[in-house]
């Protein structure tokens, strides 16, 4: 089963593993992918757990919770850094 893109189910979920939850991250939008400007292009906060189902994985920034796209990390269109 493909995730759009190119992307294999086991790309997918060796993504989900790496993506701890409790880890601090700063999270960008590549320069590629055009954003809105309700959006904020960087954002930092800790990953919350990841549902088994989901393609998506939550960032707690203390004020909001926004979450992303796995297969946009896989693709490069964001740009994940860890903070300690």
């Amino acid at each position: 089963m493909s995730m759009g893109r190119g992307i294999t189910r086991s790309e997918l979920e060796k993504k989900k593993k790496e993506l701890q939850q409790g880890k601090k991250v700063k999270i960008e939008y590549s320069p590629k992918v055009k954003v809105r400007k309700k959006y904020k292009r960087v954002v930092i906060g800790t990953i919350q757990p990841i549902c088994e189902k989901s393609t998506y994985f939550r960032v707690d920034t203390g004020k909001y919770i926004t979450s992303f796209l796995i297969t946009d990390l896989i693709n490069k269109d964001i740009i994940l850094q860890e903070i300690n």
